[in-house]
């Protein structure tokens, strides 16, 4: 499985298994026992088997695992201050 062309790891909010395979550089197979052993919180799609995980419980696991390397993949870029233009003397 592909990941999307539009998809940014750095503005997502939710990431599926194929995406956190990515980001990690594992396949979506390990993803998955990692979902499966409660090591990585996700919840299912409804109707489906599908695995998601928030940022939230992505950036916790590779915290808790020693997997910081992967943070910066993730971690969204800051918002430029914006400076007001200084009134002419």
């Amino acid at each position: 499985m592909k990941i999307r062309k539009d998809f940014n790891p750095r503005t997502a909010t939710v990431f599926t298994t194929t995406q956190i395979a990515g980001i990690c550089s594992v396949s979506p197979r390990m993803v998955a026992k990692w979902c499966d052993s409660g090591a990585l919180r996700h919840y299912l799609v409804p109707g489906s088997k599908h695995r998601r995980a928030s940022r939230e419980q992505l950036e916790r696991f590779l915290r808790e695992h020693k997997m910081e390397c992967f943070l910066p993949a993730i971690t969204p870029l800051p918002v430029p201050e914006i400076i007001p233009e200084m009134a002419s003397a």
